[in-house]
Parts: structure tokens; C-alpha cells; sequence
């Protein structure tokens, strides 16, 4: 703008010069036309013409000069015009340039920067993967060995805990008697025979109270554990227990229980409530049979029917084919008194378990299984042999 400003400047004072120069030529032209008043006024009445016209020949040339010269001003201008364009927009074109160039070095360093790190980033995924499927399958495998594992220490627990339970099934637990009393094996022989008017004193092979803190005066005294030499004397001593159920013995009352280990005390303690509410009926015998199979089963329909627990994988086989075949008799049972309004008692089951026991160790002893079917019914032949005699049906 400055620039076309200054042109345009330019061209105004020219022009003025231009008019400044036209009035001087006149002023100059005047004088001679004062000198020759004669000639004019001799002239004809036409004398004025060539004066006109010499006054437009002496202006002609002014305006022709006038015209040449802004023409040659014009195309200067124009020249200087476009030289200082050309300048100033090379320069500019320039520094574009070179700032062009310092963005694209920037954006190529960073392009370079970006592709490294996601170069990186690309490796680094792609040993995440490989290692998330290393861990993925490390992890299958370590499952399915912990399930194993799961299944061995449950099988073991299970195991153990049978083990226990007849390591212990020579034993008796004494309650209520005296911190005072003597707990050598004499005694409690003395003691076993005084309650249970036994003909001869039961062979004892040791007897100890529990680990628990002494009681204080006043406290109820420590549990005897007696351990019995002979299985028939413990199995014999339970059974009048429960018959005479009220013992007492030097003025003192006492009660006698197997010794079970913890996981059967808590299973049967499950039951407390039901045997309480069954000794308020009269006339009904219960009792668990636990110690058959050395599990709680809980009265299903699944047993009922098919013979087989909900959980029957957490059972031996020996297990399952005792209950398989204890159930499919008591269905037996259920046939033959179908019609009877009163349905079989446990104790006519049991029977009827025992007879067919019978055909079940004439099968087994012509296979040479005999001690299979020993390991197998023992438990079962053992509880029947400690209840009371069975009613006549």
C-alpha cells in the first residue's frame, strides 16, 4: 500500500508540474501577441484563425509530452513495482521455506521417534501374548492338577478319618465321673463290671482322661477314655448302655458313648434336635447308621429312588454298593406291603438285609472274593450284631 501510495503521489505532481508548465508557455506566448496589434487589426475579419490554431499547435505538444511521460512513468513504476514484489515476496517465500523445512525435519525426527516406539510397542505385545498364553495354558494345567490334587487330599482326609474311627473302636467314653477317681486300668475294669453287672471284669488296656485343663471345684468333671482290649466287650457294653439307659454306680450316674472322632461328633450333632423331639414319642426306636458307612446321608429321594446320594461322588465305591444295595431291599420291602396300611420297620429291613447277606457270602466266596465281601459288609454286620435282638415279624 505504502508503495502504490507513493505512485500515486507521483503521477498527482506530475501532473501539476504539467500544468505549471502549459500556463508559463501561455504567459510567454503573450508578449508577442501584444507587438502586433497592427497585423490584426489590418487582418480580415478571418485574421483570427491562424491564431487559434497556432495557440493549439503550441498545445498539442504539452499534452503528447504529458502522455509519453506518464506512459515511461507507468511502465517504471511498474518495473520498480514488481522488482520490490519479486524482493519482498522472496524473502518471504524464504523464510516459508526454510520454516517448511524446519517443520518437516521436526515432523520426520518425530515420525522416527513414533515408529521406534511403536516398533517397541509391537514387540512388547507381542511377547505379552505369547507370554499370556504361555500363562494361560500353565494356568489350565495348574488347575486341572489342582482339582486332582483337590480329589487325592479329600480321598486321603476321608481316609485318615476312617482310620481314626477304628483306631478307635475299642474305645469307650466315661462322663461323669470324679476328678478323684482313679483312672488305672483295674479300676475302670471294677467300675465297667459294677454297672453293667457283668459275670467277669472286661479286659482294659488302658484308660486316660482328656487333654483338656483340670476343672475346678465344683466343675464338671474330665471324659475317661477306655480303651478295650476286645471289640465284642466294647460292642457289648455300648448295647447295655443304651438299655439300661440311666447308669448308676457308687452313688454316682454316668453315661457311656463310643468314641468317635470330630468330624463324626459334629455330623452326629446335626441331629440332636430330631432324636430329641423322637424320645418324646413313645414306642419309637431310632438310632444312625453311621457306622456302617462312616458318612451322614441325609434322607433323600435320589436314595429312595435310585439308590444313589445328590453327592455321590464323595463316596467310595464300597460305599455306593452297600447303600445301592441296602435301598433296592428296603424297595423290596415296600412291594411285599404295598397293600398294608402300616409300612416295614427298620428292624424287619435290617433282617431282611441279613438274609440276604447270606447269599451275598455264598457269591462272593465261589468268585474267591471272600475277603472283599468281608471288607465290604464287616461294618454292617458289626452294627447289626451290637443292636438289641430284633422283633419277630
Amino acid at each position: 500500500r505504502p508503495l502504490l501510495c507513493g505512485v500515486r503521489i507521483s503521477n498527482i505532481q506530475l501532473e501539476n508540474n504539467f500544468t505549471v508548465v502549459g500556463n508559463a508557455k501561455k504567459t510567454s506566448m503573450a508578449p508577442s501577441d501584444q507587438q502586433r496589434p497592427a497585423s490584426h487589426a489590418t487582418s480580415s475579419p478571418r485574421g483570427d484563425s491562424p491564431t487559434y490554431t497556432d495557440e493549439l499547435a503550441d498545445i498539442s505538444p504539452s499534452s503528447a509530452f504529458k502522455s509519453e511521460l506518464l506512459s515511461a512513468l507507468r511502465v517504471e513504476m511498474a518495473l520498480i513495482f514488481k522488482t520490490e514484489l519479486q524482493a519482498a515476496l522472496t524473502e518471504n517465500l524464504s523464510n516459508i521455506k526454510a520454516e517448511l523445512l524446519a517443520v518437516k525435519s521436526e515432523l520426520t525426527s518425530n515420525i522416527t521417534t513414533v515408529q521406534l516406539d511403536v516398533r517397541a510397542l509391537k514387540d512388547t505385545v507381542g511377547e505379552l501374548e505369547t507370554s499370556c498364553s504361555t500363562c494361560a495354558d500353565d494356568i489350565t494345567t495348574l488347575q486341572a492338577k489342582v482339582q486332582q490334587l483337590s480329589t487325592d487330599l479329600k480321598k486321603l482326609d476321608n481316609k485318615c478319618d476312617d482310620l481314626e474311627a477304628r483306631s478307635r473302636r475299642n474305645n469307650l467314653r466315661l462322663m461323669g465321673i470324679s476328678e478323684d477317681f482313679s483312672t488305672t486300668s483295674t479300676g475302670i475294669s471294677t467300675l465297667l463290671k459294677e454297672a453293667f453287672q457283668l459275670e467277669k471284669e472286661p479286659l482294659v488296656d488302658r484308660a486316660h482322661r482328656t487333654l483338656q485343663p483340670k476343672p475346678k471345684p465344683g466343675e464338671r468333671p474330665r471324659p475317661i477314655v477306655v480303651r478295650m482290649h476286645y471289640h465284642s466287650d466294647c460292642v457289648d457294653i455300648l448295647r447295655r448302655a443304651r438299655t439300661q439307659q440311666r447308669i448308676t454306680v457308687r452313688g454316682t450316674r454316668i453315661s457311656v458313648f463310643p468314641d468317635h472322632t470330630q468330624r463324626t461328633a459334629r455330623a452326629r450333632a446335626a441331629f440332636n434336635d430330631v432324636r430329641r423331639q423322637l424320645r418324646e414319642i413313645p414306642g419309637i426306636r431310632f438310632g444312625l447308621l453311621y457306622p456302617i458307612l462312616s458318612v451322614v446321608i441325609k434322607p433323600s429321594l435320589h436314595v429312595a429312588i435310585f439308590g444313589l446320594p445328590v453327592n455321590y461322588k464323595q463316596f467310595t465305591s464300597n460305599q455306593l454298593d452297600v447303600l445301592a444295595f441296602t435301598s433296592l431291599l428296603a424297595r423290596r420291602r415296600l412291594l411285599f406291603h404295598w397293600k398294608l396300611t402300616k409300612p416295614p420297620s427298620s428292624n424287619q429291613w435290617l433282617k431282611y438285609t441279613m438274609s440276604f447277606l447270606k447269599l451275598e457270602r455264598i457269591r462272593y466266596s465261589v468268585k474267591g472274593n471272600s475277603a472283599k465281601f468281608y471288607n465290604l459288609w464287616c461294618p454292617f454286620m458289626t452294627f447289626f450284631h451290637s443292636l438289641q435282638s430284633l422283633p419277630q415279624d
